[in-house]
């Protein structure tokens, strides 16, 4: 078996690789209707964003996509819509984690003013792929030609 070491993540205790793979705070997630578990689970999140604790928070981000939000407290609710917008997060999104963050920022303008402005800057087709298969659905008056001239410009890279 080779292994490449690069890819290899040694963790000095389990307490470490638990909190590394937010077992925690996915058991947290576990409900997305318990405002209660949500709430702390996000804190958890947040916590571990602000200590500059290393773990998964782009996975555990795109779990909160799914959980029903709306209940949460109005300061934490506006702190993960911040989070949804980050245009790392954005750049690794599939075309039904579009469709849940624009359900909840409700902000139709602001959300897609982001999106466009990754079209050229991300350059990962499959970001690009998962915008158009969104934009085709949702966003029908958009003119769809600049994106598709980015799609063809990183194919030919």
């Amino acid at each position: 078996m080779n292994v490449n070491s690069c890819k290899v993540k040694e963790f000095v205790s389990k307490e470490e690789f638990d909190q590394y793979w937010s077992f925690e705070i996915f058991d947290n997630l576990a409900d997305k209707d318990n405002r209660e578990q949500i709430e702390e689970g996000v804190k958890k999140y947040f916590y571990n964003i602000d200590n500059n604790i290393k773990f998964r928070d782009a996975s555990v981000l795109k779990r909160i996509v799914e959980m029903n939000v709306k209940e949460i407290t109005p300061d934490i609710r506006c702190r993960l819509i911040s989070g949804f917008y980050q245009p790392e997060f954005l750049a690794q999104l599939e075309l039904w984690h579009f469709k849940r963050i624009r359900e909840k920022v409700n902000n139709d303008g602001e959300f897609f003013s982001l999106l466009d402005n990754q079209i050229d800057k991300v350059l990962f087709n499959s970001y690009h792929y998962q915008l158009l298969s969104f934009y085709s659905k949702y966003r029908k008056d958009y003119d769809l030609t600049n994106l598709k001239k980015r799609i063809d410009q990183l194919r030919m890279r």
